[in-house]
């Protein structure tokens, strides 16, 4: 499941940076049906590859800090290579049209045929393009994913969405950015799985200056603390969204309702704030968005194939944080109640 999660992110993000999408979904069902061979693997399925190669061996080099050279090796040099050359391919193409004033009416401008407006520095073009591909794969993919747990822990949650999404949203109709951010329940929904479950569950930030944390010192925990300029401050975005002080003694419950009352700005921080909010929020709200309208108005039930190991919610961290998804989607029902065995009405 968690694969074609992957697949699906890397497709929308590719083709939204360079205009084309490298298809790796089409490339792993074909890969299914037999017609890629070992030795003829698709492009597109080395390239998700070197994707997963590279992400796990960063992981491992974050967790082992200043002794980050630890980690690598013959297979995460040959994935960079391999993811270079791809962006590289890309940034090249993109110069070379501009430079000649050409532009292809069958292909879509991405945001590589922009940036060559600002930049023909063709590092800079591969650099900035890699970066944006690789925070737009796991993360959405990660979000997506524990959105399909909380669907298949919460079938009256499922239900309540379905509804909403069959009378908001019109059968043959494809689904605008507008109705997508005026459906309330379906906003809702997403910031309290980002409340629970944020992709980031950690980060950082190192004073520029000398400065203090408003409170956090002293025997009470209300006196400020100094930061020298140079130190490191860590702070967990998963525990501060399910602390009770802030959110109430229901915290740790799943639970959009809550949304439909204000919370404070700063109590809600999955893409962190201020001048260095994540640039993609809207990008992967937008995307999580537009495939549960799609498959809320084609699929009527969903259930974990094994609830007892659904509800462990055994994680895995990489660079983001995600569901082991063996039992998400156990059983999606096609116009059928799975758990009745009959139809519905």
């Amino acid at each position: 499941m968690l694969r074609l999660l992957y697949n699906f992110t890397t497709d929308t993000a590719t083709d939204f940076l360079f205009g084309e999408s490298v298809e790796s979904q089409t490339a792993a069902m074909k890969a299914a049906k037999g017609e890629y061979s070992d030795a003829a693997l698709s492009a597109s399925d080395e390239f998700v590859k070197s994707m997963e190669v590279a992400n796990d061996t960063m992981a491992l080099r974050l967790r082992l800090g200043s002794m980050y050279w630890l980690g690598d090796g013959l297979a995460f040099r040959k994935a960079l290579k391999q993811i270079w050359g791809f962006t590289d391919g890309f940034a090249k193409k993109a110069l070379d049209a501009a430079a000649a004033g050409k532009t292809d009416e069958n292909k879509k401008a991405g945001l590589l045929s922009s940036l060559v407006t600002q930049t023909k520095d063709r590092n800079e073009l591969s650099a900035q393009t890699l970066a944006i591909m690789f925070a737009g794969r796991d993360t959405t993919a990660s979000l997506i994913g524990w959105c399909w747990v909380r669907l298949s822990l919460h079938p009256d949650i499922f239900q309540k969405l379905r509804d909403i999404v069959l009378n908001d949203f019109p059968e043959g109709q494809q689904p605008t950015f507008a109705q997508l951010k005026s459906c309330r329940y379906l906003q809702h929904f997403l910031q309290e799985v980002l409340r629970l479950h944020p992709t980031v569950p950690m980060n950082s930030r190192q004073a520029a200056r000398d400065t203090t944390l408003p409170c956090g010192g002293g025997p009470d925990q209300q006196s400020p603390i100094a930061v020298r300029e140079g130190q490191v401050v860590i702070f967990s975005t998963a525990i501060m969204q399910r602390r009770k002080e802030l959110y109430g003694e229901d915290a740790l419950e799943f639970k959009p309702a809550r949304w439909e009352s204000r919370v404070a700005a700063w109590h809600w921080i999955p893409f962190l704030g201020g001048p260095r909010v994540c640039l993609g929020q809207q990008f992967a709200l937008t995307e999580t968005g537009y495939l549960l309208v799609r498959m809320l108005r084609e699929y009527d039930a969903v259930e974990p194939a094994d609830v007892g190991e659904m509800r462990k919610m055994r994680k895995g961290l990489g660079l983001v944080q995600c569901e082991y998804l063996r039992f998400v989607l156990g059983r999606i029902g096609r116009h059928a109640d799975l758990r009745q065995g009959r139809p519905t009405v």
